[in-house]
């Protein structure tokens, strides 16, 4: 099993390697990684990525799937992992963007806009 500084080590030169194309997505790319392997760690991720493979014909935002899936499994060790889990929803075609955006609604969300993610394809394919 790698260490943290394994990790940590193999995130630099990730890191490294994309600063050279787009250094902003490096970065993000990267914090999000690092987020993710801390929340391995503890099996929380596990346990909320059964939540994500679960979902069938599913429409929604991050903040609906943050509410749906800590019914389940709690909160993870920081608020930070629920936008890693969504990126990694993405990254693994999960969930797709629908195009569309729409307020977030809780309080601590300030009705911001964010992106609507669905677990079907754009094309209607599953």
């Amino acid at each position: 099993m790698p260490t943290q500084l394994d990790v940590l080590n193999a995130l630099a030169a990730k890191v490294a390697r994309a600063k050279a194309r787009d250094p902003a997505k490096a970065a993000r790319d990267a914090a999000l990684d690092l987020v993710a392997s801390n929340a391995m760690s503890t099996g929380w991720w596990d346990a909320a990525w059964l939540q994500v493979e679960a979902l069938r014909n599913w429409t929604g935002t991050g903040e609906d799937l943050r509410l749906h899936i800590r019914q389940f499994v709690g909160d993870p060790h920081t608020h930070h992992v629920w936008g890693a889990l969504v990126a990694k929803a993405r990254k693994r075609n999960k969930l797709h963007r629908t195009g569309q955006r729409r307020p977030m609604r809780t309080v601590k969300s300030h009705a911001r806009m964010t992106d609507v993610y669905s677990t079907n394809k754009p094309n209607g394919k599953t």
